[in-house]
């Protein structure tokens, strides 16, 4: 079932584009003025909870608006802007484009919806960047090291991929074609979003408007989303619903087609993180180019004689070690060692749009995951400088 609401997409869009893309579906909405400064949410909302998708309609028009809106939806409320993603395809496509000058002031809904109806080109690749920049916020990825240091001729290889793609889920699912996107080139990855039709069918769902069940003819898609790092010679996997045995060999499929020659490569284990260097309560953290004022705010301690108790400080004005110090009578730390820690930076780099990072760290764990991509490569890069990683 769609997670979007359609009174939120209907009061986020304007009439001009909401008509636009009920035109672009030929669907006819009635008893809706169009002309009016104001939308007609309510009206809105009444048509679409009427819309049924007859099963034996081949157009499939309802079906399709419902998937767009979905995207809209999801594209607008994702964790990073869209108005910057937009600009970086905008960008990464050569700036042929130039967006209205009030385009900032709007709704990302408004934007999103400019963007399908203006310039549908780039909608394609818009709404698998932030899918993917999602996926990227989960932890089930799949690396692999140790491989060629070079930049891939996808364009060369695009045929062998896909095809190699679709041999290994041939014997899982009913596979007919296998489409394979290159969405983004950027720090050196080549990132790659690949979909998988199964035959169409028709599934029963309940409507969430008025709980009523009705069908929908849709074609599932199976998506695999890699990404490869020619600088570090290294792949990335995300897909759902395999064994970790089963996506080490559809990793071994898509390297022999990507790079014909992969050699000798190895998966790469989860990170891990040094926490030692924060027993010290005079820990202080280097300064680097686009920072400054690093801190720890928060710190976890756990005494060594009793590892099952914790003992929590925090400040949201100072280092959390002055508050260590003050509550637990000691300058100098010799019985605690960190369990977890939350660093705050301020960021003094004027190309990122935010003005401080506070992310939290523990041995296995690391925040920035669930940030968006912006945040996230720039705390990889800092993790990366203080030599945290294991």
């Amino acid at each position: 079932m769609a997670s979007f609401k359609p009174s939120r997409i209907f009061r986020g869009i304007s009439n001009k584009n909401l008509k636009s893309i009920f035109d672009r579906f030929q669907i006819e909405v009635p008893y809706v003025n169009w002309e009016a400064e104001k939308t007609d949410v309510k009206s809105l909302v009444e048509f679409w909870k009427d819309l049924r998708l007859d099963p034996k309609d081949a157009s499939n028009r309802v079906g399709g608006l419902f998937r767009l809106f979905q995207e809209i939806h999801e594209v607008a409320d994702a964790k990073v802007k869209a108005n910057r993603v937009i600009r970086e395809q905008i960008e990464w496509d050569g700036n042929r484009i130039k967006l209205p000058d009030e385009f900032d002031t709007w709704t990302a809904y408004e934007q999103v919806a400019y963007i399908y109806i203006n310039h549908n080109d780039l909608w394609k690749p818009l709404v698998n960047k932030m899918q993917v920049d999602d996926i990227q916020n989960r932890e089930k990825w799949r690396e692999y090291g140790n491989l060629p240091q070079k930049e891939i001729d996808f364009d060369g290889v695009r045929g062998c991929v896909e095809s190699a793609i679709c041999d290994f889920f041939r014997p899982m699912k009913k596979c007919r074609v296998c489409r394979v996107e290159q969405y983004a080139f950027a720090n050196d990855v080549q990132s790659f979003f690949a979909t998988l039709d199964d035959e169409p069918t028709y599934i029963e769902t309940k409507n969430e408007m008025d709980g009523d069940f009705e069908f929908q003819r849709i074609v599932m898609p199976f998506r695999v989303t890699f990404a490869y790092n020619y600088k570090e010679g290294e792949f990335s996997l995300y897909v759902e619903n395999l064994s970790g045995k089963e996506k080490d060999q559809l990793a071994d499929h898509i390297l022999s087609a990507l790079l014909v020659l992969p050699g000798e490569y190895f998966r790469i284990g989860k990170d891990r993180f040094d926490l030692s260097r924060f027993n010290d309560f005079n820990c202080e953290l280097p300064i680097c180019p686009g920072i400054s004022a690093p801190r720890v705010r928060a710190i976890m301690l756990v005494p060594f004689d009793d590892p099952d108790d914790k003992v929590f400080f925090e400040s949201k004005t100072r280092s959390a070690y002055d508050c260590a110090k003050k509550h637990l009578g000691i300058k100098q730390n010799e019985g605690y060692f960190a369990k977890r820690v939350t660093i705050t930076v301020d960021i003094t780099n004027p190309a990122l749009d935010f003005r401080t990072l506070t992310f939290e760290l523990s041995e296995k764990t690391c925040t920035l995951k669930s940030m968006s991509e912006d945040r996230r490569v720039f705390g990889e890069k800092l993790l990366k400088f203080w030599e945290l990683k294991k």
